[in-house]
């Protein structure tokens, strides 16, 4: 200890009995006179021996807080706000900046983003180039990650590369790691995975040659969660389970939490229920013993979520119930929203609508206020299903307005982002295919003149012997012929190329001219509908508002299915669905989708029939299969009138199984049956009830089939109905 602060506990010590001794004591004048020189003198001595005393305190105090992983997130927050007087009325700068600094990162780490904002107020002023390395880069990160939570991704992603500008100015190689590392959670969070991708492993070599197994071992972490969203599920697993073996080399109990918890959710992702609670309660276990508050909240909710999955709906409750209790306590805002929200879905399932309602209100407020947009969208579609069922026909008409508008502009953005790709893409291949042609050009020239100088060498070794030149001579032909070869296979790939670039052009067309009109003109319908409601609704009679609800429950289901059916479609052709297949009932597969329909084919009074047997098993991909089967069963309603039937049957064979969707319906004329057939384009007709579709339903069955190996075949007889028969064969099995 230091001779000031010995000084001072003495003067503590002294001033605390005057206080306890005052009222015992009478003091004269002179002798009150005196305590106070004393006291100054002692004060200001104190303060020459170690002025420094203080700021070595505090900086001491900073660095065990930050390091320590038993203390949990609230009580680092209390402690430093313990100190809050002594450091803004005695600190110096520099060490003001360092405490502001780390509450900004406590209050990151606890979502409280108005706390977050004030701290990085105040500490800007003080940054500056002369400013030490550490404070320049601790602020410039968690500026980016406050910028991030907020969802202003492109100003976060500007700070991080100011990050990694810093890093190669001072030549940190740690800090450059750190960078990219925080870079790739950025554009893992705008999901372009790729960018993630290559700023992650650029993070991982880095960490590598360093030999810091604690940071590699986070990134590792994030990799596996880039693969999770992917769906490349084992490679998830690969890169998690190593930066688990990491966590456990160095006994980084926190970070084994975190790697448990994710293999946990990709064990899910699996359907591997089982496996997953067992992840999620080691880690659930080193949580509570580490007393690390947040891994305790995210794991009792992951455990709700696949008791949810599983059917468990009392064990559910109970993981959501402990998960919101911890978030209440520790005032962990986003962890609230998400557990009210994962609750309202549980007493939804269990019609507990009452609850449901209140809980989907709270998360829709606290969603609004962290600014996340997904969840608002998700929020009021639930919100909407809710007020169905209690026949709250009006809320119903509003939340679905408020879903249909929020969900158009995620759309809107989404597509915008698609087309912006499509034309990058096709401006970066014609680029790469000029320079290519440039180049093949100078080897060309370059070939040209090597072959006339062996000609005139060979001219002259001629004559002195006519063996040499018939060698050379030789040897010229045989490098014509290999030129004359990559001449033609240069050929090939760009009119490859071309055929490309052709089909992405076609893509953008169809993609344009789809939202354009299809979109537009049902979204002009609804709108029709709702002012016809709002305007004449005291006019109307109780029969007349069921029939525009259900007009207007139609027009939305249409513009759903058509809105979804686009979206498959732009992502099967960007290459963005994977192939994923497993063992699968084809009964349960038509029954899933017939109960999705049932609100359809009861507005229609159409009986629709599940003849498919049992254990009628086939080896694809679930959710194409759903997406296959989905578009027929409603192409089927679309043309089939009012009280007519649809029969779902089967036919097997060694070859494979047939699935047979037969209709009542209005039929298919010969021309438009023909241009079916031959798989011309998107073909457009409108339903019975003048339902209007995008034509995309048929292109997506047939890129699905083609990825089952399997077909589709249309027979159909003008006002007798059609049959659209789906063949998978067996050969994957």
């Amino acid at each position: 200890m230091s001779q000031s602060a010995l000084y001072l506990k003495d003067l503590i010590r002294f001033i605390r009995s005057f206080q306890h001794n005052f009222k015992k004591l009478k003091y004269s004048a002179r002798q009150y006179f005196v305590l106070f020189l004393f006291s100054t003198i002692f004060v200001t001595v104190a303060k020459a021996s170690d002025a420094d005393t203080l700021t070595t305190y505090l900086t001491k105090e900073f660095t065990r807080l930050k390091k320590d992983q038993t203390v949990n997130l609230m009580q680092r927050k209390d402690k430093l706000l313990s100190l809050s007087s002594l450091v803004e009325s005695h600190g110096d700068k520099e060490t003001q900046a360092r405490y502001w600094i780390l509450l900004s990162e406590i209050y990151l780490e606890m979502s409280w983003l108005d706390s977050t904002h004030h701290y990085l107020s105040k500490i800007a002023p003080l940054i500056h180039p002369d400013t030490d390395n550490q404070l320049q880069y601790d602020f410039l990160s968690n500026m980016g990650r406050y910028l991030y939570n907020i969802q202003q991704s492109d100003s976060a992603i500007w700070y991080f590369e100011q990050c990694i500008e810093l890093s190669r100015k001072i030549d940190n190689p740690l800090f450059l790691a750190m960078s990219y590392n925080n870079l790739g959670i950025m554009y893992e969070g705008k999901a372009e995975y790729q960018n993630a991708s290559e700023n992650y492993f650029q993070a991982v070599k880095i960490f590598e040659e360093l030999g810091n197994n604690e940071q590699l071992a986070v990134t590792l972490n994030n990799l596996g969660v880039i693969m999770q969203n992917l769906k490349e599920y084992d490679k998830a697993l690969e890169y998690l389970n190593r930066a688990l073996l990491l966590n456990q080399q160095q006994n980084n109990k926190v970070n084994q939490s975190m790697n448990y918890g994710n293999i946990g959710i990709v064990l899910e992702a699996q359907s591997k229920f089982n496996e997953a609670i067992e992840a999620h309660k080691k880690s659930l276990d080193i949580s509570i013993e580490e007393n690390i508050v947040m891994d305790q909240a995210r794991n009792y909710h992951n455990m709700g979520r696949v008791y949810f999955d599983l059917g468990k709906f009392t064990n559910a409750e109970e993981a959501y119930l402990k998960s919101k209790e911890i978030c209440k306590q520790y005032q962990l805002g986003y962890g609230l929203m998400m557990n009210d929200f994962s609750l309202a879905m549980l007493y939804n399932k269990q019609n507990k609508l009452d609850e449901a309602s209140q809980l989907l209100a709270s998360a829709l407020r606290m969603a609004k206020d962290f600014k996340d947009l997904n969840q608002e969208v998700q929020a009021y579609k639930l919100l909407a299903e809710v007020a169905e069922k209690q026949q709250k026909h009006l809320e119903t008409i509003d939340y679905l307005k408020h879903f249909i508008a929020l969900n158009d502009s995620m759309t809107a953005i989404t597509n915008r982002n698609f087309i912006l790709e499509i034309q990058e893409k096709y401006e970066t291949d014609k680029k790469a295919l000029e320079n290519h042609h440039l180049k093949q050009e100078n080897e060309s020239k370059s070939k040209t003149i090597q072959l006339q100088k062996t000609i005139t060498i060979i001219v002259l070794v001629a004559l002195l012997t006519g063996i040499v030149l018939l060698i050379l001579l030789a040897r010229s032909r045989q490098k014509i012929k290999r030129s004359a070869i990559a001449l033609e296979q240069l050929n090939r790939a760009k009119e490859a190329q071309n055929q490309q670039l052709n089909e992405l052009n076609t893509t953008k067309d169809i993609l344009f001219s789809i939202i354009g009109h299809d979109l537009r003109s049902p979204f002009n319908t609804l709108l029709g509908f709702l002012q016809l409601v709002i305007e004449g609704y005291d006019d109307m009679s109780a029969e007349e508002r069921v029939e525009v609800l259900k007009q207007l429950y139609s027009h939305s289901n249409n513009t759903f299915t058509l809105l979804e059916n686009l979206l498959q479609w732009a992502m099967s052709q960007r290459g963005q669905i994977s192939y994923n297949p497993s063992h699968l009932d084809v009964h349960q597969l038509i029954e899933q989708e017939l109960i999705f329909l049932k609100s359809r084919l009861d507005n229609k009074k159409i009986i629709a029939t599940n003849h498919v047997p049992p254990e009628s098993m086939v080896f694809g991909d679930k959710e194409m299969l759903l997406t296959i089967f989905r578009n027929l069963i409603n192409n089927a309603i679309k043309f089939t009138d009012s009280g007519g039937t649809i029969t779902v049957s089967s036919e097997e064979s060694p070859e494979g199984l047939k699935v047979n969707i037969a209709d009542s319906g209005i039929g298919i004329s010969p021309d438009i049956l023909a241009q079916m057939q031959k798989n011309e384009g998107v073909i457009s007709t409108r339903g019975t009830q003048n339902e209007k579709g995008s034509g995309l339903g048929l292109l997506i069955i047939r890129d699905f089939l083609k990825r089952h190996g399997g077909s589709l075949t249309i027979e159909s007889q003008p006002g007798k109905g059609s049959c659209f028969s789906v063949f998978l064969p067996r050969g994957s099995q």
